[in-house]
């Protein structure tokens, strides 16, 4: 005899088909509803017949349970309402024999008075009985719970109650702070998602009064245009959920990225499934949004701003048929006024939008958004409407909050309908969290704030541009070719050049927006390539042409990592292309030749190029004075902060396997190598420089890690641990977390012609749990010395560059043992 667990798992199983889940959610959530209340009834029954004072007792449906909308795992919210009079007892016996059997039961046991003094005290309370429904026992109960309790209450605060959802949900949709277009949404709790159409069907309930009922929702507050596409969304939203849930065989509502194929998959969504999942995804929630806008236009008791005393009483006019109050524009008339060029009139409301600093009311972004539909496409190519766009994109202010309205009104793929290509597209890697044309536009937004940018130096290149709107355009139009196969770059500066020309640009500003959006990961990737030696400088300078270019490209690359997630600017990132844009500077300043670096106070001994490029004058000091110092078996540690990293300078005598052993130190405390570059003296001594940055899974400080290294340090050099065991030791502690598939191709490759003195070996491979351990150890079993390196992490992606000699310290010649070398290091990745 099944419990009444497997029962319930058995009918999930039968009703939870691909066929039936895809034929419509809606049935399916109702039929495991009714196959609850099945079980639910059946287990009261057994339980009054060994208790029968349970016949006094009422079973009550709440939450999404009772509104029939009963996900595959989510809870199954019930109400045991009682008499109190002696029944407690028995009734919590019932109550835990459920949760003996294993049920995901959220239980509440109440009397009728009880149930009227917690109302008002919790939001989520008051929701979930606007959705009870009977189940079982006695029904005069429940019916007086509806008519003498919930009626009511909600009768008096009817006004009070919708007024409060309206709050609540113009907060949410006006968010600076939250947006519908992240990667891995909460199907439940995000924005414009199943919580956010709930709160309406609770308004409306409240409205009408009306509680229970296991039928659709009709969401009846909704204007007529987007009641079926918010009823289609909520559906959608609703079937996913499930797919989800019975994908993971258990409650979990973020979709995150690496169930989203499977996800696609099981919804027959075939080749690319996860792509178009997504896509369906942010389609869903922008209806919804838009739902949600017209309910708060419409909301009978929402204390909306644009009341018509108010209007009448605050507000004047800005251009005929437009005014604004309180920072918002609305339609005075109920249809726009009539003109020869619609297209231009919805220009001149965005421009005055700037102009007043003003949002657009509901009605009037609703307005706009049916006047683009009914529009052809040539409607938007004239001149006028050119220079009128261009005119916008040059103001100094507010620019980016418009672009996201004119995109949000689809206005802006009118002007540019390449960009419609753009939308809702997901990009499948670690560090980009938001759609590719919502990262475009939060970098736009930034874009307007560069004239209060903390950083000097980027504060000060914006000020001083002398064409702003081509860094704009530029930074609407630089990810245009993602929706094409192959590099983004390269298809997307043509297609930008089509742009620039169609808008009406000059051919010199229509060279630079080509130039920005063809190299506008260009500065980015040299900060993460081999190290940039001066011939590097000099070719990237080459590109640049001028400082204009180059002023541009390199706020162009600050948004542009800015904006991709949260993990992508640092400290460390911020210092390496400042540094990369002085020294490209300076060599176009000089004629296209880089600026010598002085050697007078460099370390004694210290031959490598590259470490006069890397460091400043008082650094050098600071070297020169410890190395001086470094007594033999000594290591000496130099510590710093900055802002976003630790810097450690590490001094020792070289003697074999040194930097994997004191990498495997590194590690072991819980210390990640962002940024590393190595040197030695000619008479075999050793000057490393980490920036780090500390794990999450220890609340130990750097200065306490750094201690740590020193122990574990001295337990190596006194033979009583290896390395290799402190990293094993550290994954079998705190298994790191698994880092999601990268998106560019791994690679290890070894050269010869870079540099005249040193074997070149450059790795560019995801980043896993003690990588950089295992390489130099793969270089050290090959008997092969590290010169000097340049150690970097993005986010997944390890990007290191090794400077190696024999063990002579000579170049390494021969092919074979070159090739040797690179085929071990590819080994470690199954290259």
């Amino acid at each position: 005899m099944p419990t009444l667990k497997e029962e319930l798992h058995q009918r999930r199983q039968r009703i939870f088909t691909p066929q039936r889940r895809q034929a419509s959610p809606f049935e399916a959530v109702h039929a495991f509803t009714r196959e609850a209340d099945l079980l639910m009834r059946h287990l009261f029954q057994q339980n009054v017949q060994k208790h029968p004072v349970l016949k006094t007792a009422c079973l009550v449906a709440l939450g999404g349970y009772g509104r029939g909308e009963l996900c595959p795992y989510s809870d199954i919210d019930i109400l045991v309402l009682h008499h109190g009079r002696g029944n407690r007892q028995t009734i919590e016996s019932f109550v835990q024999n459920m949760w003996d059997m294993g049920l995901a039961i959220g239980c509440v046991v109440r009397t009728l008075s009880e149930c009227a003094a917690i109302l008002g005290d919790d939001p989520a309370t008051d929701n979930a009985f606007l959705e009870c429904e009977y189940l079982a026992g006695d029904s005069d109960m429940y019916f007086s719970l509806r008519r003498s309790v919930l009626r009511p209450y909600f009768r008096k605060r009817r006004r009070a109650y919708i007024a409060q959802a309206c709050r609540e949900l113009h907060e949410r949709v006006y968010s600076s702070v939250n947006t519908l277009y992240r990667v891995e949404p909460d199907l439940k709790n995000g924005l414009c998602a199943l919580r956010d159409c709930q709160r309406i069907i609770w308004a409306e309930r409240v409205n009408d009064l009306s509680f229970g009922g296991k039928t659709q929702p009709e969401f009846k507050m909704l204007g007529p245009e987007e009641k079926d596409q918010f009823l289609a969304a909520y559906e959608f939203l609703l079937g996913l959920r499930t797919e989800l849930h019975m994908l993971c065989g258990r409650r979990l509502d973020v979709l995150e990225l690496g169930l989203q194929g499977q996800v696609a998959e099981s919804m027959g969504l075939g080749t690319d499934g996860a792509r178009h999942l997504m896509e369906r995804y942010f389609r869903a929630v922008t209806d919804v949004k838009h739902g949600i806008l017209s309910f708060l236009e419409r909301a009978p008791y929402g204390g909306s701003v644009w009341e018509t005393v108010r209007r009448k009483v605050s507000s004047f006019s800005v251009s005929p048929g437009i005014a604004v109050v309180d920072g918002i524009l609305f339609p005075t008339r109920p249809e726009p006024p009539p003109a020869r060029a619609p297209s231009l009139w919805m220009l001149k409301v965005f421009g005055d939008a700037i102009s007043c600093r003003a949002v657009l009311s509901i009605g009037l972004r609703n307005t706009i958004r049916r006047m683009v539909e009914k529009l052809p496409p040539e409607a938007f190519r004239n001149q006028a409407i050119d220079r009128g766009f261009r005119k916008i994109l040059s103001r100094h202010q507010q620019v980016g909050r418009i672009l996201q309205l004119m995109h949000e009104t689809s206005f802006l793929e009118g002007m540019i309908p390449e960009f419609g290509t753009l939308t809702c597209r997901v990009e499948y890697d670690s560090y980009h969290e938001y759609t590719v044309d919502q990262h475009t536009l939060l970098a736009l937004c930034a874009l307007d704030m560069l004239s209060s940018e903390p950083d000097d130096l980027i504060r000060r290149i914006y000020l001083n541009l002398p064409r702003q709107e081509l860094l704009r355009i530029a930074l609407l139009l630089h990810d245009i070719g993602k929706a094409m196969p192959g590099d983004h770059c390269r298809s997307g500066a043509v297609i930008a050049e089509t742009i620039a020309e169609r808008l009406g640009y000059s051919e010199e500003e229509i060279q630079r927006i080509r130039f920005l959006v063809y190299n506008h990961l260009a500065m980015s990737e040299l900060s993460l390539r081999r190290e940039p030696e001066e011939e590097l400088i000099e070719a990237f300078a080459e590109r640049v042409q001028d400082q204009e270019n180059l002023d541009l490209l390199y706020l162009l690359t600050v948004l542009d990592i800015r904006h991709v997630g949260s993990k992508t600017w640092t400290g460390w990132k911020a210092a390496q292309l400042a540094d990369i844009y002085q020294k490209t500077s300076a060599t176009l300043r000089n004629g296209g030749r880089p600026l010598p670096a002085s050697a007078e106070n460099a370390p004694k001994g210290v031959e490598d190029s590259g470490y006069l490029r890397h460091t400043l004058p008082e650094e050098r000091n600071d070297h020169r004075s410890w190395l001086a110092t470094l007594q033999p078996g000594e290591l000496q540690l130099q510590a710093e902060s900055f802002v976003g990293f630790d810097r450690l300078t590490v001094l020792a005598h070289d003697r074999k396997n040194f930097l994997a052993d004191f990498v495997g130190c590194l590690y072991a405390e819980g210390l990640q190598v962002l940024h590393a570059h190595i040197h030695s003296t000619n008479d075999g001594k050793l000057l490393d420089v980490f920036n780090l940055q500390c794990d999450d899974v220890t609340r130990l400080s750097f200065d306490e890690r750094i201690q740590g290294v020193q122990r574990r340090w001295r337990k190596i050099v006194d033979g009583k641990a290896q390395a290799e065991d402190m990293v094993a030791e550290r994954i079998r502690r705190y298994p790191p977390k698994p880092i999601r598939p990268a998106s560019r191709k791994s690679r290890v490759g070894i050269n010869n012609d870079i540099s005249p003195r040193y074997t070149v070996l450059e790795v560019n491979v995801p980043e896993s749990a003690g990588l950089l351990h295992r390489i130099v150890s793969t270089l050290a079993a090959h008997n092969v010395a590290i010169a000097s390196a340049s150690i970097s992490t993005l986010v997944d992606q390890a990007r290191d560059v090794f400077y190696l000699t024999d063990a002579d310290n000579r170049k390494i010649d021969d092919p074979q043992t070159c090739q040797a070398i690179r085929t071990a290091v590819a080994a470690l990745f199954d290259l």
